[in-house]
């Protein structure tokens, strides 16, 4: 038997193990109730208000966000007397924009006491407050002034509900493969350990390298296929949905106090790298601790615990620990594939040569994807 038809069958066995098990019977029902009830929610994701007033707030679209536009959204919030803002039916118009602008003043704020000057001058401050605490080199702050010059000011309004959705869909992605990858992997290698066939596998043709690299190519094979699968549910529910007109507003309209010169539209292609890669290094984790760990459970609480650890550790680790406090942010899926990754401002390179957090995370993960299956190549083959 060539070594190519070897591999196929062993393959072919590795799959079908994978997909005839009864966990992934369940997975693939849960993935599936999981997708449709994602595309309800986006359905019904605008309450009874937002749905009967959502034409009226679409009607200042396409203005800038200029002195008139603010004055407006000033005099519409208090217009009723109120020492705070109240929103109905009459003065919703401007509720987005309200919204948006406290994200950059500040809550306890009045809008009447801002212009369009004193708001940009209060985003470029916050945002150079953020780079002072995250311990930015000068060079780096050039690269962002850099990006800051690449927008277009004053910001052109567009009511972007419709998007928050899918954004919200994807930023929990990561969260539903760890979910799905431990299920269907955790077994692989220690399954064999517990129910002690792992030597009667080695003694046979293709018992070393060749039935390792078929059981970690079906892997990467199951977990992708299900990652493209939710993901492309997830993306074509909401295009189907709304359609793709908010894809090219710029992203300072979902997150305004970000110097990412980017669309919403390629944010959401960078989550979707994001998820992709995050996919690969799942599978790889859990490979490789299914390989030295005994016990299924003892490798689903490995890869849970390992990810849950890196998770906290991205919001607890300090800024001013900048190359401590960076790593574990750039190694935390659920980090990087939300609005907060925006906010990273941190580059990765030298001399003016950088890549972003957003462009080097993907990167990252394969590199470490491909060390671990190298890794796990070399334990499982050199094994007594």
């Amino acid at each position: 038997m060539g070594r190519n038809r070897q591999f196929g069958t062993l393959l072919f066995f590795e799959l079908k193990k994978i997909l005839t098990a009864r966990v992934t019977l369940i997975l693939l029902i849960f993935i599936a109730a999981y997708s449709v009830i994602q595309g309800i929610s986006q359905i019904n994701q605008l309450d009874d208000f937002e749905i009967r007033t959502s034409n009226l707030q679409r009607s200042i679209d396409e203005r800038p966000i200029d002195d008139a536009l603010i004055a407006e959204t000033a005099e519409a919030a208090y217009k009723l007397g109120m020492p705070y803002e109240c929103w109905n039916e009459l003065n919703c118009t401007y509720m987005k924009p309200s919204s948006w602008l406290k994200q950059i003043i500040d809550d306890n704020s009045k809008l009447t006491d801002y212009n369009v000057e004193s708001v940009y001058q209060k985003r470029d401050s916050s945002i150079s407050e953020s780079m002072n605490s995250m311990k930015l080199t000068e060079s780096e702050k050039e690269y962002w002034q850099v990006q800051e010059k690449k927008l277009s000011t004053p910001i052109i309004w567009h009511y972007t509900e419709e998007i928050n959705g899918l954004i919200s869909t994807l930023i929990s992605l990561p969260l539903i493969m760890l979910f799905a990858t431990t299920l269907l992997l955790s077994q692989i290698f220690s399954g064999e350990i517990k129910d002690k066939t792992d030597s009667l596998i080695k003694c046979t043709v293709g018992g070393w390298s060749a039935t390792y690299l078929a059981k970690v190519t079906a892997a990467f094979i199951c977990t992708l296929f299900l990652n493209i699968v939710i993901e492309a549910i997830s993306v074509l529910t909401s295009i189907f949905l709304w359609g793709k007109d908010t894809w090219s507003i710029p992203i300072q309209l979902f997150m305004p106090l970000t110097s990412y010169s980017m669309t919403i539209g390629q944010f959401i292609r960078a989550q979707l790298i994001m998820i992709t890669a995050t996919c690969l290094l799942m599978t790889a984790v859990t490979c490789f601790l299914s390989e030295i760990l005994k016990s299924p459970v003892a490798v689903m609480s490995g890869v849970f615990g390992s990810f849950l650890i890196v998770y906290i550790s991205s919001n607890r680790i300090p800024y001013s620990s900048r190359m401590l406090s960076q790593l574990f942010c750039l190694l935390s899926p659920m980090y990087m594939t939300s609005g907060s990754a925006l906010c990273e401002y941190r580059l990765i390179g030298v001399s003016g040569h950088y890549l972003t957090a957003l462009q080097f995370a993907p990167i990252l993960y394969i590199v470490l994807s491909i060390a671990l299956i190298a890794s796990g190549y070399f334990i499982y083959t050199n094994r007594k």
